[in-house]
């Protein structure tokens, strides 16, 4: 029921940074780096993973955008309009992932998978294998945790993963039953009229 509240959490701060400005975006930029360095995660590791994601975003925009040419090279014309829009869609992207990782590094995968499967297991009542598909997003953040070891070399990956399927020890799951508590549905319920209201 926490991992669920958490991820109700983690949720509506998303939808607010969607919302925000531009300034305010920079703020919680700020706030999430402090966090960041608060709970030891280097911040700089996941912008450097991104950098050509977001170095594409920003120079998408002045691109696309019209407005006030600032840049005109070859006849590619960077607007001012353009700039402002892609480093704020680039902020607000930086919100997005880190407020993922500080909520994924504080939960296991374990209790991210039952938190989502409270959103899916209405499906059930349409006829759908919810507890398959249980089982199925299970298998794929485990094997998702073991691939992402520095043990596996991904330039060599059919020779890595051999070495993986033959240490059994790596890919033993444990598997409970999912149970869904009532009270859930009380707060995604809180949580589906809250974004009604914004």
């Amino acid at each position: 029921m926490i991992e669920l509240l958490k991820l109700l959490i983690v949720l509506v701060c998303l939808k607010f940074i969607h919302i925000f400005s531009f300034y305010s975006n920079g703020l919680v930029l700020f706030f999430l780096l402090l966090v960041c360095c608060l709970v030891k995660l280097n911040p700089i590791k996941l912008i450097f993973k991104l950098k050509y994601f977001l170095l594409s975003i920003f120079i998408i925009y002045p691109l696309s955008i019209p407005g006030e040419i600032i840049i005109n090279v070859m006849n590619l014309n960077f607007t001012l309009e353009g700039f402002i829009s892609g480093s704020e869609q680039c902020i607000r992207l930086l919100n997005f992932f880190l407020v993922a990782k500080l909520y994924l590094i504080s939960t296991s995968s374990y209790s991210v998978i039952n938190s989502l499967m409270y959103f899916v297991y209405p499906l059930k009542f349409f006829s759908f294998n919810v507890l398959r598909l249980h089982k199925i997003m299970l298998l794929t953040f485990t094997y998702f945790d073991n691939f992402s070891k520095k043990s596996f070399n991904f330039r060599e990956p059919i020779i890595s993963l051999k070495k993986l399927l033959e240490n059994k020890t790596q890919i033993k799951i444990r598997y409970t039953k999912f149970s869904v508590n009532p009270m859930g549905y009380f707060f995604i319920f809180l949580y589906i009229g809250s974004l009604i209201l914004l």
